[in-house]
């Protein structure tokens, strides 16, 4: 009897923890796609977004810290999209970088001005001086 409620117990308690990591992991999957939906870059390339889906084992895979994976649909086509995600203080989620990766291979920076602007600060060299 105490076996049972012992395992009881522990399904339970993993399966509450699991549960509450499936939440967060949907909640942050949904504010990330609230901040790339209207991206313009990415609506150019696959058209309205009609799906959002985060990628756990890609993202798991991934051996970057705070880099998730994403497989978006549009009207005109899908991609994966990865992205560097940090949070605030507030708990909110700020999007470092992100790239839209094409079924052909194509590569699409998400916020080129972004890009650009790293180019005026360091006069477009190839690469940017070191951080101290």
């Amino acid at each position: 009897m105490i076996v049972v409620v012992s395992t009881g117990m522990f399904t339970m308690c993993c399966g509450g923890v699991i549960g509450l990591a499936w939440f967060r992991l949907d909640a942050f999957g949904e504010e990330v796609a609230g901040q790339l939906r209207a991206n313009p870059v990415l609506v150019k390339h696959l058209g309205p977004i009609q799906s959002f889906e985060i990628d756990l084992v890609a993202s798991f895979m991934v051996e970057v810290d705070d880099v998730f994976v994403f497989n978006v649909s549009g009207a005109y086509g899908s991609g994966i999209v990865t992205c560097k995600s940090i949070s605030t203080e507030n708990g909110d989620e700020y999007l470092t970088w992100a790239e839209l990766k094409l079924p052909d291979g194509t590569t699409v920076n998400l916020f080129p001005e972004e890009e650009d602007a790293v180019g005026e600060l360091f006069g477009d060299e190839e690469e940017e001086p070191e951080s101290f």
